[in-house]
């Protein structure tokens, strides 16, 4: 999640306090965490999947933003995810709207130091928000983008693509992430690290 916590506060009076700091932190259970910075190779794919994102919004009706803008979890964290996508009217905790509580797809591209964290902890907050259909999970190490689909309440539905086109659903037509496209300008250490380990992200 981060590194050593502050003391502890309200979530609002964290939100008060963030506004004043150089570096963005993470909110839970009392304590804020300060966030690592971003690699060159997270930047480019992050950047890379807002432009097919923005590329698309007029006709499947859905806006991108992130990673600036914090969502709130009803399990009580605070974060900035990657990339969020609002396909509803935004909701919000504050009247700056600083703090979206509906994003209806969640990504987060993973990195050696966060990537425990994604995969697991946080994605237990991100099912507590009724709005979320979508969990993806974008590699930065490999060509490989992970999806969880919401199937219920509690249901989720796994696939991943190494390649090719990743489709996901909307309320009008699909977005369509082409996986070339989404790591362009992207060198990739060889396959043979990898091999065996289908987790290790």
């Amino acid at each position: 999640m981060s590194t050593a916590p502050q003391p502890r506060m309200t979530f609002e009076e964290y939100v008060a306090w963030e506004e004043h700091q150089v570096e963005k932190h993470e909110y839970f259970d009392g304590q804020v965490y300060a966030m690592s910075g971003a690699t060159y190779d997270h930047d480019i794919i992050s950047n890379n999947l807002k432009f097919i994102l923005r590329n698309q919004r007029d006709r499947i009706g859905c806006r991108e933003h992130g990673p600036e803008l914090k969502v709130r979890c009803p399990s009580g964290l605070g974060t900035y995810p990657d990339v969020v996508v609002i396909c509803d009217q935004p909701q919000f905790a504050d009247g700056k709207k600083l703090i979206l509580l509906n994003p209806q797809m969640i990504f987060e591209v993973l990195s050696l130091s966060t990537m425990g964290f994604d995969r697991g902890e946080k994605f237990v907050h991100y099912q507590s928000i009724p709005s979320l259909k979508y969990f993806v999970l974008v590699s930065s190490s490999r060509s490989l983008v992970e999806i969880y689909r919401r199937q219920s309440e509690t249901d989720w539905v796994y696939s991943r693509a190494e390649e090719g086109c990743v489709e996901l659903c909307t309320k009008n037509e699909p977005i369509m992430i082409e996986l070339a496209e989404l790591y362009v300008d992207i060198e990739f250490p060889t396959l043979e690290l990898f091999r065996g380990d289908d987790n290790s992200e």
